[in-house]
């Protein structure tokens, strides 16, 4: 969009106080850190861990609280589930910090860092179910990137032709790699891979129930799980890390996405139980992201 050109209203959508249409939220409820959760429960439960609450806010599924842990601040909003929330999300906290009262685009663009902290399912068999990912890449089996103009990098298009040959991932896939400066601040903890991202928890993740997916899931999972790039595997399932890294780059923000591996898709296993697994991810987040200068 053009600097010079006001925002139509109808584009950038605002509610009666003044807060952005869906998050119910204000620029000054924008932190430099923020922490993007798929449950709004999960919301809660990193306001636990930090210092100091400002407030916790709720419009639909998008739960928000503010805070400070170790004198750094931080803003933590869930998304729901799926690529299309976090559209929603990203385009509208950018929306906040980097257009002016009167709808222009501001001068002085401000950059975020982004952490998602989600959910995801193992496709290589020696990944346990309580393995935390580092995905600092992902592959979108969406489209949404194709509805904004992405300059993808030499190395993204790399991974993109070793994926042509394989089906349901011939056509209308993209590659979005986060940000090197957060990945590797969380390097030390956690093992690192590349996510595959579907648009659905059923079909497009190759579950069967009453209708059958269109492509064997050992085949998809077998060949998924041969490719690598830049000396990591493609390791695991699921529903947003692409949107978030693709759409963060786009709009200049800094993202990366962390999963808790509750199911391995080889081995059948699967961990019901994880409250304290997910605990111990979210506080050791706000740690290493109040600990360093990013």
């Amino acid at each position: 969009m053009n600097a010079n050109k006001k925002v139509a209203a109808t584009d950038l959508i605002f509610n009666p106080d003044g807060s952005v249409y869906h998050l119910h939220l204000h620029k000054v409820d924008i932190s430099q850190n923020v922490i993007l959760v798929g449950d709004p429960e999960r919301v809660n439960l990193i306001a636990e861990l930090l210092d100091e609450v400002n407030f916790i806010r709720q419009n639909r599924e998008f739960r928000s609280a503010q805070g400070s842990y170790n004198q750094k601040e931080f803003t933590i909003i869930s998304t729901g589930i799926g690529i299309g929330n976090v559209d929603i999300v990203l385009n509208e906290i950018d929306a906040l910090i980097n257009f002016d009262e009167e709808g222009f685009i501001s001068e002085n663009l401000r950059s975020l860092n982004i952490v998602r902290i989600g959910t995801s399912g193992a496709i290589r068999e020696e990944i346990a179910p309580g393995t935390v990912l580092l995905n600092s890449c992902a592959i979108g089996l969406d489209n949404l990137l194709q509805y904004y103009m992405p300059a993808f990098s030499e190395s993204e298009r790399e991974l993109h032709q070793k994926l042509k040959h394989i089906s349901p991932i011939d056509s209308g896939y993209y590659v979005a790699e986060g940000s090197s400066e957060i990945a590797k601040i969380f390097r030390p903890d956690y093992l690192e891979g590349i996510s595959v991202v579907a648009p659905g928890f059923y079909g497009p993740q190759n579950r069967q129930l009453r209708l059958s997916p269109r492509f064997m899931v050992s085949d998809l999972f077998h060949s998924l799980s041969g490719i690598s790039h830049k000396g990591l595997n493609i390791t695991n399932l699921e529903m947003e890390a692409s949107a978030v890294m693709g759409l963060s780059k786009l709009l200049g923000h800094k993202a990366i996405s962390l999963d808790l591996i509750l199911a391995n898709r080889i081995t059948h296993e699967f961990k019901a139980s994880y409250a304290d697994d997910m605990k111990a991810l979210c506080y050791n987040v706000l740690k290493r992201l109040s600990e360093n200068q990013i």
